[in-house]
């Protein structure tokens, strides 16, 4: 078994302490990501406790909600990748969830929640694999 030089020694000793502190920061932010999605867990639930969903219109260019709180949000027709690609009558074939808290199309599998329509989350378009 060979024997470190002084040198190759100070140059172990010197990876392991910045391997040690990449670990800690590692550490760091994830405790952050899980403190940041908490925050962002609670904020949904106060949305979701307050605001319902008391009418909806649904055209060719958007949907446009009447919240229980008397707000008015329009969003575009393409944030349901779904809804874009349907037939006029199929986008009008909608239901409110029991809770009136989501928009269900039963025949796209499609809804969209009042927390989504607050908070900016627009459905994803899956992945084109034909390529």
């Amino acid at each position: 078994m060979s024997q470190l030089n002084l040198e190759d020694s100070a140059l172990l000793a010197k990876m392991k302490r910045e391997l040690n502190k990449t670990k800690n920061r590692l550490q760091e932010v994830e405790e952050k990501l899980e403190e940041d999605d908490s925050i962002s867990e609670r904020l949904k639930e106060l949305i979701d406790q307050n605001a319902k969903i008391a009418n909806v219109e649904v055209s060719s260019e958007s949907i446009k909600f009447e919240l229980s709180d008397d707000r008015k949000i329009s969003i575009p027709i393409w944030w349901s990748w779904q809804l874009e690609e349907a037939e006029p009558k199929t986008r009008q074939n909608y239901i409110l969830s029991e809770d009136e808290s989501r928009v269900i199309w039963p025949e796209l599998n499609e809804e969209i929640s009042v927390t989504g329509i607050l908070t900016g989350d627009p459905a994803p378009r899956p992945e084109d694999d034909s390529e």
